[in-house]
């Protein structure tokens, strides 16, 4: 998988897909240095209060947030206050959506939100600066996905019987393109936070050199939604090169209202089938020749995905 990524990340720090203000959002956000502790502190506070509130028609409970840490428990009136700041900001930049507009918005929401979480003493006054810089990132990052030219949103899916957030295209996205929105991020340093296996990725050599080959760090951004599927799979990750940043690439055309899933590769789940490829989870041989199976036409199916992102690239 490293040397179909290493082929796939030499297109994609061209940005060359989308329009120019796409292009300069996404080369604002790639190029970003966060610190880990602040972002494993930040990010999950900011999810549980901008899509904790999201409610199961079916059976009136809550999905859990995707979390990259275990957050800070927020009472329903911050909660409240938080999610009426980001949901504020983004309003207030659609009627005529201009970049710097949007981008300000968040400055702004990003200075309200640290001053809150400051007197709430969920950080302290000297990391009031770091905090207010992550958070401008998280919003950004988040907040785009509810712009009139996205493409995708976050929505509720169904997976294993159960309900939990996934990635929904807004359009018809056609195959061989980059999601400028989705992208994801690694900090640029080690942490001391433990982070959950909720959200983690082998950081690729064409990231800037800080970690041991095959350490694991936590990623975080819009990109992380996307659930897994191992035979319909319609999107890939793609290091961005020399910054550490991620970004999702279309591997197939998806619909509109259609799901866009990601393979997590076959040493993420470790002996076991996710719960998405069968009804209950296959263990000991069986599942080992099923994994085998899924694996080659896995591969298959990334061959022929490199293919199409190399006659992409010299059409361009």
């Amino acid at each position: 998988m490293q040397d179909e990524i290493l082929k796939l990340t030499e297109v994609a720090t061209e940005w060359h897909f989308g329009n120019q203000e796409k292009r300069q959002w996404a080369q604002i956000q790639s190029t970003s240095n966060l610190q880990a502790d602040m972002v494993t502190s930040l990010d999950p506070i900011l999810i549980a209060a901008i899509l904790g509130k999201h409610s199961m028609r079916t059976s009136g409970k809550r999905p859990p947030p995707l979390a990259i840490a275990n957050p800070q428990r927020l009472s329903a009136d911050q909660s409240e206050t938080l999610r009426a700041l980001f949901q504020g900001a983004c309003e207030s930049s659609k009627p005529m959506y201009r970049l710097e507009d949007y981008q300000s918005a968040m400055v702004d929401c990003a200075q309200r939100m640290s001053s809150h979480l400051q007197d709430w003493e969920m950080i302290s006054g000297k990391e009031e600066p770091l905090a207010r810089q992550t958070l401008i990132w998280l919003l950004n990052a988040y907040g785009v996905l509810v712009q009139p030219w996205s493409g995708v949103t976050i929505g509720i899916r169904s997976i294993g019987g159960h309900k939990q957030f996934g990635l929904v295209a807004n359009r018809d996205l056609v195959a061989n393109q980059y999601l400028q929105e989705l992208l994801g991020m690694v900090p640029c340093d080690i942490g001391t936070i433990p982070f959950t296996d909720l959200s983690v990725i082998t950081p690729h050599p064409y990231t800037l050199e800080t970690f041991q080959p095959g350490e694991r760090q936590p990623y975080f951004g819009p990109m992380r939604f996307a659930n897994h599927h191992c035979t319909r799979d319609n999107a890939m990750w793609c290091a961005v090169q020399d910054t550490w940043a991620f970004v999702l690439y279309i591997t197939k055309d998806i619909k509109k209202g259609e799901e866009i899933l990601v393979n997590y590769g076959e040493d993420y789940w470790e002996g076991e089938l996710p719960l998405e490829n069968t009804n209950q989870q296959t263990r000991g041989e069986d599942g080992k020749r099923e994994k085998k199976r899924l694996r080659q036409k896995d591969r298959r199916a990334n061959k022929k995905a490199i293919l199409a992102v190399e006659r992409a690239s010299r059409t361009t």
